[in-house]
């Protein structure tokens, strides 16, 4: 915290820029992360299933079983850890930039006052 008061009282562009970009990056990284466990749901479904359709069991109760393995419950598992990093993320990438919003109103309403008297 007295990082931020110090880094707030200093208002270096440059360097509330580069902290910008460092939180923005790690975003996306655990937003491609939390992607790429996405997309490979329906695969990992499917490869549970395929066992028990050679075995003749109905499709729909073919993924009902897939569901309810254990590689489909750790996967979830992962998969909400995976979102819950990312919107994490996200959320101090958000509010970085508004803290840098509020700090640019604070500098230019100390300019307007300095004209003012």
């Amino acid at each position: 915290m007295a990082e931020d008061y110090i880094e707030y009282n200093r208002f270096d562009p440059n360097v509330l820029m580069k902290r910008a970009e460092e939180l923005g990056d790690d975003w996306a990284e655990k937003d491609a992360a939390f992607g790429m466990l996405d997309d490979t749901k329906k695969n990992l479904v499917g490869k549970l299933m395929s066992s028990l359709l050679d075995d003749g069991v109905p499709t729909t109760k073919a993924e009902h079983y897939a569901h309810a393995k254990k590689e489909y419950a750790d996967y979830i598992k992962d998969l909400g850890e995976a979102r819950r990093e990312k919107n994490k993320a996200s959320v101090k990438y958000k509010t970085y930039l508004k803290w840098i919003d509020l700090i640019q109103t604070k500098e230019a309403n100390q300019r307007a006052e300095m004209k003012i008297k």
